[in-house]
C-alpha cells in the first residue's frame, strides 16, 4: 500500500516540517508500515529530507503526473 501526503506549500522540507503537518502523516503512516513520501512545490531546498518530492506546481494539478506515481491514496494539506 502506497498514501502519500502533499502540500501546496513549499516549505523547508527538513526534520520540522516532518514534526508536523503533512510531514508527520507521512512518518506516521511509515512507522505503522505504510509505503509514503512527502510532495510539495519546487524549488528544492538544503536540508531537503530525502522523504520529500519536490515538483513543479503544475504537476499538482495534472492528473497523468499524479496517475504516474502508482499510489493508492493522498492526504491533501492545504
Amino acid at each position: 500500500m502506497r498514501w502519500y501526503t502533499c502540500t501546496p506549500v513549499s516549505f523547508k522540507g527538513d526534520h520540522t516540517f516532518f514534526s508536523r503537518d503533512s510531514g508527520a502523516f507521512c512518518k506516521a503512516f511509515q512507522k505503522i508500515g505504510v509505503e509514503s513520501r512527502a510532495i510539495m512545490p519546487t524549488p528544492a531546498r538544503e536540508g531537503d529530507d530525502p522523504d520529500l518530492i519536490r515538483t513543479e506546481y503544475a504537476n499538482l494539478e495534472n492528473p497523468a503526473w499524479w496517475k504516474s506515481l502508482g499510489i493508492d491514496g493522498l492526504v491533501l494539506y492545504a
